[in-house]
């Protein structure tokens, strides 16, 4: 026997609504987890998180000492800079990579980039002395030195702490003497040669990798400059 019509329409009514319910409980759900995951994120990159996990592991899958974040964040500096901009050093430690940039007027600054590849800067005033191009520090290959550092921060444990990098950038003057005989020129003339010089500078860079609490002899790792 075929249920009345008012108690099909229930059924129906019902039925509608505990998909409804469903419904309801599925997008919840999503924008729960939507709120978590951006709360994760949120967690991973707050300051006091990264510290304490680089605090207990500094070369730990945040640590701007690892090879391929150390190439991230010069990249991220040499973009961040502006144009006629030269540099005067690269120190990395496992929170931030932080270069010294210096402008046209002389004026120099501190470009750091942290774990989360935020970007500070912090103004230093006027400086003097040689400051390198930018395209040297294109050229510059944090590679052996990331090992380098990496390498005798697990041979000196437990007593090395803050495990640090540096680039250092000096300079060599070179002068070229070029000598010309005009004699072929100058026929008829007692022959006479001309002499005219150049000179060019070729940077020299080089990292050194530093450590506190071990003795003197161990505190210091260069490598040789390129």
């Amino acid at each position: 026997t075929a249920p009345p019509c008012g108690a099909g329409r229930r059924r129906v009514a019902g039925v509608a609504g505990w998909l409804a319910t469903v419904a309801l409980l599925v997008a919840g759900g999503a924008a729960v987890a939507s709120t978590l995951d951006r709360a994760v994120d949120d967690a991973r990159d707050d300051p006091r998180v990264v510290e304490h996990a680089l605090a207990s592991n500094p070369f730990g899958p945040r640590s701007m000492l690892r090879e391929a974040a150390t190439r991230r964040g010069l990249a991220r500096v040499r973009a961040a800079a502006d144009a006629g901009d030269r540099f005067d050093g690269v120190v990395v430690t496992p929170e931030r990579l932080q270069v010294t940039l210096v402008d046209a007027r002389e004026q120099a600054r501190w470009v750091a980039v942290g774990p989360t590849g935020r970007i500070s800067e912090t103004d230093l005033g006027t400086r003097s002395g040689p400051a390198a191009p930018l395209s040297e520090l294109r050229d510059v290959d944090p590679g052996p030195a990331a090992r380098l550092v990496a390498r005798k921060y697990r041979a000196l444990r437990p007593d090395a702490t803050d495990p640090t990098l540096v680039l250092s950038v000096g300079s060599v003057s070179t002068t070229s003497t070029s000598v010309r005989d005009l004699a072929a020129a100058l026929a008829g003339q007692s022959p006479r040669t001309t002499t005219s010089s150049s000179s060019s500078t070729r940077w020299v860079l080089r990292w050194t990798a530093s450590f506190r609490g071990v003795r003197s002899a161990d505190a210091t790792w260069p490598l040789e400059p390129r």
